[in-house]
Parts: C-alpha cells; structure tokens; sequence
C-alpha cells in the first residue's frame, strides 16, 4: 500500500436526507435539552426507526425546567404523544421516563404514591395525573395541567376533556389524597356534570375553576 487515503471523495455518498434529518435532530436536541445528550439521541433515533413518537418536546422550556432532571409539563406531554394505548409496561416506562430526562426516582415515588409500584402494568393516564401533581399546589392546578396535555383543543383553547375522563381522573386524585369526603367529590361532580352539557359532554379548567363551582378540595 502506498499510504493514501482508503477512501476518495467520489467513493463518499451521502444520502440526500441526511442534511433534513440531522437539522431536526439539532431542532429536538436544542427544544428539548436532554440532561443526558447520548441517552436521548439514542432514544430519538430508535423511535425514528421504528416509526414511532421520538422523544421530543413541543416547545423550549428554559434551561431551569429542562436541567432539573425532574417533571415538567412539556416532558409529559411528550411521554402522552408516546403512550400507544390505555395501559404501559413498567419497565417501558422507565425507558421512556428516563430518556425525556426524568429522575427515575420521581417516578418510583409517584406508582408507590398510587399504590402502583408493584404492578407490571399500569395505567397512564394515572400515573400522568399523579405526576402533575408533583408540580402543583392542589387538585384542581394538577387536574387543568391533565387537562391541558390530554385535550385535543388546539393550544391557547379551553383544553377541555371528555366529563368521563375528567371524573374518573378527579375521582382517582381525590382517593389517593384522603382528605376529600364522598360529599364534596359528589357536589363537583353533579355540578360540573350539567355545565358539560353545554360543550357536547366535555369540562376544561374554566369550569371546574369558576367560582361557583364547588371546590375540588379544600386546597383550591
């Protein structure tokens, strides 16, 4: 061999849409700000192949939020754009978990808090509601975060959700909390159950936070 390069700049293809990808890849990497760079690119390429959601958030959300390695709402919006169905396999969801760039103990924390920790399956919009209630004051700032996240409405809309989901949801929060009597669960509910009536079934914060609606705990 006489020492020149392997390889000629002819013999070098590259494919036509690799610029297209990496500049989405750099676009993810840059909204997302992944605590653990190699974690996550390989989680978004392995969804990319597989043709499902990759880890990736909608919007920046400021170095603080993103860098904390704890619970953000544009971290579970992205995990919700990746669940395929009702329920989720615990170790999957310790993947999944992980690779947005959240403490893996947050989310023990949160199956024990719903009595989930020793189930192989579990049910995500649970485990969604139990989680934003790590990053707010009371039931009814976890349930309009839920809401949020779950709706279909386009952004900046009232972010409703079916009266079903809602109840089920609410109810759940208000079993594990403890503290809100069967009574005061049941006034919200009979309430809130004839204002969704005008929006074809469906609640969003700005009902069950109006001022006449009664309180969905005693921490508002």
């Amino acid at each position: 061999m006489d020492g020149g390069p392997l390889y000629t700049a002819e013999q070098i293809i590259i494919p036509p849409s690799l610029p297209g990808i990496l500049k989405d890849f750099t676009k993810a990497a840059i909204r997302t700000q992944p605590e653990d760079p190699l974690l996550w690119s390989a989680a978004y390429f392995d969804a990319l192949s597989r043709g499902v959601a990759p880890p990736v958030k909608a919007r920046y959300e400021g170095i603080g939020v993103a860098n904390n390695g704890g619970v953000s709402k544009g971290k579970l919006a992205t995990l919700h754009s990746q669940m395929e169905g009702e329920t989720v396999n615990v170790s999957k969801l310790r993947e999944l978990w992980t690779n947005i760039g959240c403490k893996e103990t947050t989310l023990s924390e949160i199956l024990s808090m719903g009595d989930m920790n020793e189930k192989e399956q579990v049910i995500w919009r649970y485990v969604l509601a139990l989680a934003c209630t790590t990053m707010e004051k009371s039931i009814s700032c976890a349930l309009k975060t839920v809401c949020e996240i779950m709706s279909t409405d386009s952004d900046g809309g009232d972010a409703r959700i079916s009266f079903e989901l809602f109840s089920d949801l609410y109810s759940f929060l208000a079993k594990v909390d403890g503290d809100i009597s069967e009574a005061q669960i049941q006034r919200s509910l009979d309430w809130l159950k004839v204002e969704s009536e005008r929006f074809d079934g469906n609640i969003g914060p700005r009902e069950f936070k109006h001022p006449s609606c009664p309180k969905l705990s005693t921490k508002m």
